[in-house]
């Protein structure tokens, strides 16, 4: 199995020959996207705890109206970021989340899965109450 490393020389590699036998709009892309590549072996990003809610609930929320929106997406982003966090770069070998074998790549399946349950509930729940609220 290929490192962070190994799979960070393959794209480095192929940016460089994309630069230089790419048309113009591939070179454009490929010189940035190499720059990034570049640069990604020097910028480390550490999260070690979670940062805490605004307010602490003492009793159960009747509705999801009696919570602060800022907790809400405070604790859908740390759901979210911790199955970013599992994405290994081999997950992005020839798209695998696209295959019907969600195998390939589970991280960015599950990913994409959370965004579309959190696309449908918005769908369904909130952007019909703020339809009605435009009415009145």
């Amino acid at each position: 199995m290929k490192t962070h490393e190994d799979w960070i020389k393959t794209l480095g590699s192929f940016l460089s020959k994309l630069r230089e036998d790419g048309d113009e709009n591939e070179i454009k892309w490929s010189s940035y996207l190499l720059f990034l590549v570049e640069k990604s072996n020097s910028i480390v990003v550490t999260f070690n705890e979670a940062p805490s809610p605004s307010m602490r609930l003492k009793r159960r929320p009747k509705s999801l109206l009696d919570i602060n929106p800022s907790d809400i997406a405070r604790a859908l982003t740390m759901v979210d970021f911790k199955i970013f966090k599992r994405i290994n770069l081999s997950e992005f070998h020839k798209q695998g989340w696209l295959s019907r074998d969600n195998n390939k790549s589970p991280n960015i399946s599950l990913l994409i899965s959370r965004f579309n349950m959190l696309l449908g509930s918005y769908r369904d729940i909130i952007a019909p109450f703020e339809e009605a609220s435009k009415n009145h």
